[in-house]
Formats: structure tokens, sequence, C-alpha cells
């Protein structure tokens, strides 16, 4: 699965874990993405999105309007998600 959000694009951050005895090791924070359907330019596609792009109010007002209008070019619909 793609390890960055195709919203915010939000990806893996590399860091340093401490130990309490203040030894070092190198880990990644990844996101948490998820596979979403939905219609871009008006066609169906997966898209890989983060939880917070999902809880956003952007794709909340998107989801409520009615499918049936696609004349927005440029918008994202969620379809639904996948189970997974």
């Amino acid at each position: 699965m793609a390890r960055r959000c195709e919203i915010c694009n939000k990806g893996v951050v590399a860091g340093v874990q401490y130990s309490h005895s203040h030894r070092q090791s190198k880990r990644t924070w990844a996101p948490n993405i998820k596979k979403v359907k939905a219609i871009v330019k008006g066609t169906p596609k997966t898209v890989h999105v983060c939880t917070r792009c999902l809880r956003s109010e952007k794709f909340k007002e998107l989801y409520k309007k009615s499918l049936a209008k696609m004349q927005f070019n440029n918008c994202i619909f969620i379809l639904h998600k996948n189970k997974g």
C-alpha cells in the first residue's frame, strides 16, 4: 500500500528513538493510510487517504452532496471505504 496521502501528501517520517539509558535507535513513523473508493474528475478510482483527511470537513461536505451532480471536475467524492 502507498505510504503517502494523495490529498495532503503526508508520508513516512524518520527519527531517533531514545531508551531510558539514552541509547539511540533509528525508527520511522507512518501515517494511518486507508484505501477509499472515490470519484475523481468524473471517474471512479481507488485513492490512498490518511484518516485525518477522511475526517476533515472538506470530505464531509463533499460526501453530503449528491453524487448525481458531477459537474465538479476537480472535487473528490467518496463512494465507500474498502473493508480490510
